[in-house]
């Protein structure tokens, strides 16, 4: 078994190095050989994912979650069984599919995890872009407004590669009092839902970690599922939140929810673009389009009875 790691320097504050080597020395134990690339920036991560993806049997990519999803933009069409280890700040993947936090368990994973194909879409950014490329594929989900705006200002307030979890909450309070929301039209399957401000299209369960709770998303039936908000304050914010977190959402005043394959926000006539994040990652504003690409990303997950 060809087992490639991948590490991004910049995750987990300089950490990745070191559990690459953890990881390899327990692989060898185990008789296994496998390769470390590694570098000084996620460039030199990117380069050797689209070059190692060709030939591996087993990809280790360390890193959070955006390093996930900038490995996905590089992968070829049918890309090898990948294995997450989280070095991210949130973790938002690997809280939710129980992914293993020790050596040992990491690379049980290696050799005995099941594949999950974890349905991807691509999001088409037609206004401001701030990545490369407009088009960025999605393997968690992606939001704008009161979301996009947060990933904004978060980008805004890195220092290392990562944000604090200490700098989450002043974030927050400077978003909620500072935030003035812009109208945005929405259609989900080429019909119009109507005009909201804040909206997010997801295909895993849990927002943000285990804290919010979306809704019985399924990982591979080829739809997300879409939630609509029409006003956002700091009353309806806290009531939404807490419907989230005990899993009443969909019943929540105002809130509009469906499952989906396309997605396409534009802001009213007069109106500025909602800012966008994709994977927890800020990527640019509205007018934006999405639609699940019919791939798949194959994750390894500890058992067949995924969550």
């Amino acid at each position: 078994m060809k087992i490639e790691i991948l590490v991004n320097p910049k995750s987990g504050r300089g950490r990745g190095p070191r559990r690459a080597g953890l990881i390899a020395a327990e692989l060898a134990n185990r008789g296994y050989a496998s390769q470390i690339s590694t570098g000084i920036c996620l460039a030199d991560t990117l380069r050797w994912a689209k070059e190692k993806a060709k030939t591996a049997d087993r990809l280790v990519v360390l890193g959070g979650d955006g390093t996930l999803n900038a490995v996905l933009q590089t992968l070829p069409s049918a890309p090898p069984p990948i294995v997450f280890i989280p070095l991210g700040t949130a973790n938002v993947l690997a809280r939710e599919l129980k992914l293993p936090r020790t050596i040992a368990k990491m690379v049980d994973l290696i050799e005995q995890g099941e594949v999950l194909q974890l349905d991807t879409g691509v999001l088409q950014v037609h206004g401001e872009s701030m990545r490369e490329s407009p088009k960025q594929r999605s393997f968690m989900g992606w939001g704008f407004g009161l979301d996009g705006e947060l990933m904004r200002l978060m980008d805004a307030h890195r220092s290392g590669g990562t944000v604090k979890m200490s700098e989450y909450v002043p974030l927050f309070l400077q978003l909620v009092r500072d935030w003035r929301p812009t109208p945005q039209r929405v259609w989900v399957d080429g019909k119009d839902m109507g005009v909201f401000e804040y909206g997010v299209v997801y295909g895993i369960r849990n927002y943000g970690g285990q804290a919010l709770k979306l809704g019985p998303a399924t990982y591979d039936d080829g739809l997300w599922e879409v939630y609509l908000f029409p006003k956002i304050n700091l009353a309806t914010g806290s009531a939404l939140a807490l419907a989230a977190a005990t899993r009443q959402l969909t019943k929540a005043p105002g809130v509009v929810s469906l499952t989906a394959k396309a997605v396409r926000i534009e802001p009213l006539s007069g109106e500025d673009g909602s800012p966008v994040q994709v994977d927890g990652e800020y990527v640019g504003t509205t007018p934006v389009e999405f639609a699940l690409d019919g791939k798949s990303l194959p994750l390894l997950v500890p058992d067949k009875l995924i969550p």
